[in-house]
């Protein structure tokens, strides 16, 4: 009953599963930080690019005259580009009103994702909402006459790149 030989073996096997669950939470947790600041980034380059009103950056030749579609396409996270990206301007005031809203009127945009925790074991560990706004003041007016670079109150979901009607961006 005194041989050792293999108690290392056992030991690392109890605490093998411990370490490597604390390894991949660490690693995930830093997955997820990563898409938050990437929201954040994105937010406050899309609140920028509707302060002003105009999207030199955007490739009107393809038809992606729209701030959303730029954003969209500057996502570097992977869940970002996966899950997809949900991108909404809003006018913060009470009541919401659409139009007009004018030079020095605040703006607010809203972006956000579901992040998927362990996503790359293949299991349903669930998800957390990321969410990242930034509030703008105008430089130019808001016209909602189609000469805009952006839409107040429309949702655009990067995944499945369609626009849907949302007031107040819930």
């Amino acid at each position: 009953m005194r041989d050792q030989s293999g108690q290392a073996l056992v030991e690392f096997a109890i605490i093998l599963p411990l370490v490597l669950m604390i390894l991949l939470g660490v690693i995930d947790f830093g997955l997820a930080f990563n898409s938050q600041n990437d929201e954040s980034h994105l937010a406050n380059v899309a609140v920028r690019l509707a302060d002003v009103n105009l999207c030199t950056q955007c490739n009107a030749a393809d038809g992606n005259s729209q701030i959303v579609k730029y954003v969209a396409q500057q996502v570097d996270t992977k869940q970002l580009t996966t899950n997809g990206l949900t991108i909404c301007f809003y006018n913060p005031a009470p009541g919401n009103p659409a139009v007009p809203l004018n030079r020095g009127d605040p703006v607010k945009v809203k972006l956000s994702s579901n992040f998927e925790w362990f996503h790359y074991t293949g299991l349903d560990f669930g998800t957390t909402p990321i969410v990242a706004t930034v509030t703008g003041r105008l430089e130019q007016d808001y016209h909602n006459d189609g000469t805009d670079y952006y839409a107040l109150n429309m949702k655009y979901d990067s995944a499945t790149h369609t626009s849907s009607p949302d007031p107040g961006c819930a």
